[in-house]
């Protein structure tokens, strides 16, 4: 789904030399510290984050998700674990993935996810005499691999979709009204003064919709302040309660840039 006509893509940030531009480019190329971050988080927590009743689905929607690290480490977690895993197999995986850009879904967040697959099978794959070793890290491809990865997403009953364009209303009201238990990441997402109001609003009404189960929450990871764009974590607390929603801080970073992970629920 496209909410944005543009696909034109900018060059790379390695070769224009700066991260951010202005009303188009948000960094969708780069794997920031945010990122990083949020997916250590859940690792060392997945089991209580993804826990839902049996046979629901776990929605994950990730915003601005470039090329999606804290989406996928949950993707790798139920490949991994699922067929072992009883409470995981009755869940029924939903990730959406969006970007403000067309262009970075296209050729960042969606070959992301698929090499994320390819090197996780491949690892499953090996005999037992290998199963101690590390993942490989090459992309050995096959003519038919892409069709095994859409046979295998429809055999363990995964749903993924694709969102880009601007938060707002709209954005909301794409997001699935089935029942779900819906977990929201997003990462360095709080930097610009401009966006913030519209980011925490889209954030609130994506937990607040009525098809949720009790559980449903948001994990932003961020610094406390970015400087000379203004935006950083202490107005963001203001605005979502302001909103009527509620954030505590569940991770701190212990050293170098003040960096934090925020649990958001849409009530107090």
């Amino acid at each position: 789904m496209d909410l944005m006509a543009s696909e034109n893509a900018p060059p790379s940030p390695i070769l224009r030399g700066t991260d951010l531009v202005p009303g188009f480019y948000e960094g969708g190329w780069q794997i920031w510290e945010g990122a990083k971050d949020l997916a250590e988080y859940l690792l060392k927590n997945i089991n209580s984050i993804v826990s839902a009743g049996e046979g629901d689905e776990l929605h994950v929607v990730e915003l601005g998700a470039g090329l999606a690290i804290p989406s996928l480490t949950v993707f790798y977690h139920f490949l991994m674990n699922r067929k072992d895993s009883p409470s995981l197999a009755s869940l029924k995986p939903h990730f959406t993935l969006s970007d403000y850009n067309a262009s970075v879904l296209r050729h960042g967040t969606a070959p992301a996810l698929f090499a994320t697959w390819f090197l996780t099978k491949k690892y499953l794959s090996r005999s037992k005499a290998y199963a101690s070793s590390s993942p490989p890290s090459d992309l050995e491809l096959q003519p038919d691999d892409l069709e095994a990865f859409y046979k295998d997403m429809v055999c363990l009953d995964f749903n993924i979709d694709f969102i880009s364009g601007q938060w707002g209303k709209e954005f909301v009201g794409l997001m699935t009204k089935r029942k779900v238990k819906r977990i929201v990441l997003a990462s360095e997402t709080i930097y610009s003064l401009e966006t913030l109001p519209t980011f925490t609003s889209t954030l609130l009404g994506i937990l607040r919709q009525d098809n949720l189960t009790e559980g449903s929450r948001a994990y932003v990871a961020a610094k406390r302040l970015y400087f000379g764009v203004g935006g950083g974590v202490d107005v963001f607390v203001r605005l979502v309660e302001d909103g009527g929603g509620a954030v505590k801080t569940v991770w701190e970073a212990d050293q170098g840039v003040s960096r934090v992970i925020l649990e958001v629920r849409g009530y107090r």
